[in-house]
């Protein structure tokens, strides 16, 4: 070993000062490439964790990932946040935790800077509906399956004209979460919210539109459609009611997943006013009462020549005056008047009929069949009785309030379920695997490092060792070709080696028949190369006739 290292040393500083300085270079450049890519390979995936954020909020993340010892990567061109792969949830959950990232500036935190001088009016004005359209965004993207939303506010100018008067109008865009869907509910409410926020502005002028471009609302606009939707909305929570009552009455029984139930109402949705007056002749009552008597009399009359004679006092002398009596017989007719208005009892009732009256309900029952083991041990499949089936459908008709004037019916069978098993879940490829492109750069780095040693640094060394050892063969191949020409016994006449035996080990190119003193400097050259190729071959048998050769010498 040691005489390698002093080969290569001396082929080297054999070497130009041009090819040591570029060996170096490129020993140094071989080295740094192994480490980098040693390094290279030890680094882990990143994957990003956010991106498209404001710098207040790349600030406190930041901070949060530093506090929670988690290494980050900061994309310089985007300003996207770059974590290892396997911590991207990790991180994730940390970061909401803390609140992070709380979202956009904005809204009506633009309000609330300082304003520069000279700040015209339409700039505030249209500040202000930005700062709108963002906390409406806002919170819309509150909604559960929304993940953002935009919102873009048409509001006119107010004129004092009543002819130029313009309604305004908003479009809200929504982004949802994969594999979601808003329901009409949901839609509804985010127009009423948008709507309620703007004077005068009314919710037939609002459009909610998803990421896809599919219009959300305008298709329910007519007030007809929209109560045959609530109709039909309350149609199917009625049916899955009585779903869930049976499903829940009969599992118990049966076994959980061993029961199928669907029922189909009909409802009556007409809405009724009915107005009824009615009368009771047995119940009479006088309301008012007139009533009207007539009498006539005959009397004694003063009748003739008006006068003293017709004036006669009054008899007896008295100046007391006397009461008329009639007598009865002194009636000469009598008139007698009588109006009377009776009421009768009268009833005025108004009636309206709630809509969504049950009309017929169906209801169809499945139940498989029961399990049981026979002696053996084995687990069979028997279908129930037909005294259990009546059990069952009379409980489904409790459960539903089954009424036969009514046209309901009840239909239970009894059949084996199909039991299908569940397929496997695919694995994903072995390139989607996370660890596969953690080995794939561990092994590309190991190759890198071993092309390096062993196609580069290697046949590097192994030229120089050669150079130094040419170099050395050259002084001691000069030394031996005066010693054989004082002491030519020693060696044999065939040109070979002699060894401590005094047999011929290694037989040299071109010394049979020529005379070593007189070899040219190429001969000599392929001489070296030979002992050298022969030394790397046998390295033992070049050992004995060095030791030969070191025993003569003494």
């Amino acid at each position: 070993m040691a005489l390698i290292k002093q080969e290569v040393a001396e082929g080297f500083a054999s070497l130009p000062a041009v090819r040591q300085v570029g060996l170096m270079v490129g020993l140094a450049a071989s080295v740094a490439l192994g480490v980098a890519v040693v390094l290279w390979s030890q680094q882990p995936t990143f994957g990003l964790l956010y991106g498209n954020l404001a710098d207040e909020e790349i600030s406190q993340v930041l901070d949060a990932l530093q506090q929670a010892g988690i290494p980050y990567k900061l994309d310089d061109n985007s300003g996207a946040i770059l974590v290892p792969a396997d911590d991207v949830y990790q991180a994730r959950l940390k970061l909401a935790s803390q609140g992070l990232p709380r979202g956009s500036t904005g809204g009506f935190d633009l309000l609330s800077r300082q304003q520069e001088l000279g700040t015209s009016q339409f700039i505030e004005q249209a500040r202000y509906h930005h700062a709108l359209e963002v906390e409406l965004a806002r919170s819309i993207s509150s909604l559960r399956y929304v993940k953002s939303a935009r919102v873009h506010l048409a509001i006119p100018k107010r004129s004092v004209f009543l002819r130029k008067r313009q309604a305004p109008s908003a479009s809200v865009v929504v982004e949802l979460y994969p594999g979601r869907t808003l329901e009409p509910g949901v839609v509804e409410s985010i127009v009423h919210l948008v709507s309620s926020s703007i004077p005068n502005l009314k919710p037939d002028e609002v459009t909610v539109v998803d990421q896809t471009g599919r219009l959300l609302t305008g298709r329910d606009r007519d007030p007809g459609m929209q109560l045959n939707n609530s109709q039909f909305e309350y149609t199917r929570n009625l049916e899955r009611n009585y779903v869930e009552r049976i499903e829940a009455l009969l599992e118990p029984l049966v076994g959980r997943g061993r029961v199928r139930a669907q029922v189909s109402a009909k409802l009556d949705f007409t809405v009724t006013e009915q107005t009824r007056e009615s009368f009771d002749p047995e119940r009479v009552a006088i309301r008012s009462e007139q009533i009207e008597e007539d009498k006539q009399a005959q009397m004694d009359q003063a009748m003739g020549i008006p006068g003293a004679l017709s004036n006669k006092p009054v008899p007896g002398g008295t100046l007391e005056q006397v009461d008329a009596q009639v007598a009865p017989e002194d009636v000469v007719s009598d008139r007698r008047r009588a109006t009377r208005n009776y009421e009768v009892d009268r009833t005025i009732s108004h009636t309206r009929h709630p809509s969504g009256r049950l009309e017929r309900l169906s209801v169809a029952v499945l139940v498989d069949y029961r399990q049981s083991v026979d002696d053996k041990g084995n687990v069979q499949r028997v279908p129930l009785s037909q005294q259990e089936l009546d059990k069952i459908t009379g409980l489904v008709r409790n459960a539903v309030g089954f009424e036969e004037a009514r046209g309901d019916s009840v239909t239970v069978l009894n059949l084996s379920f199909k039991e299908e098993a569940l397929e496997p879940i695919p694995e994903p490829p072995l390139w989607e695997q996370p660890w596969f492109w953690n080995l794939v750069k561990q092994g590309l780095a190991a190759l890198a490092v071993l092309f390096l040693i062993f196609g580069v640094l290697r046949p590097m060394m192994r030229g120089l060792a050669h150079h130094g050892a040419a170099a050395r063969g050259g002084e001691g191949g000069a030394e031996e070709g005066r010693e054989a020409q004082l002491e030519g016994p020693e060696r044999t006449a065939a040109g070979r080696l002699a060894g401590p035996d005094g047999e011929g080990q290694a037989a040299l190119p071109g010394a049979e028949g020529e005379n070593p003193a007189l070899e040219g400097p190429d001969d000599y050259q392929r001489k070296v190369e030979a002992v050298t190729s022969f030394a790397a071959e046998d390295p033992v048998r070049v050992a004995k006739v060095v030791q030969g050769w070191m025993a003569n010498d003494e």
